[in-house]
């Protein structure tokens, strides 16, 4: 199992990443459709009302995955290390996409 332990970690950091990339682009997105401020009927509000609830999906994604790598990596300190700045990274960005969906709500403006 400690032969292919690098390999699994390896693959699960990159699951990682790219869930963190691609939240980072429906965020993106996400503010791109709101700044161009297409209609309420539209197909594109529409998109944009899926967009935040993706992110946070894949950003729950990317810090659990990570945490696992964190968990069982403690031996290599280089995948300990980039685990554990993954999934802090992973966990400020959900929060703030949490605060992002949440807040407008309890303070009455919703979109």
């Amino acid at each position: 199992m400690n032969a292919i332990r690098p390999a699994i970690h390896a693959v699960l950091l990159q699951t990682a990443h790219r869930a963190v990339s691609l939240a980072i682009f429906a965020i993106v997105a996400r503010i791109a459709l709101g700044a161009w401020g297409s209609p309420a009927g539209s197909s594109m509000a529409n998109l944009s009302a899926w967009l935040l609830p993706v992110a946070s999906t894949l950003l729950i994604l990317a810090a659990l995955v990570s945490l696992i790598v964190l968990v069982t990596g403690r031996d290599d300190f280089a995948t300990f290390a980039e685990a554990r700045q993954l999934t802090i990274a992973s966990a400020a960005l959900l929060l703030a996409n949490l605060a992002w969906m949440i807040l407008p709500t309890v303070f009455g403006r919703t979109h």
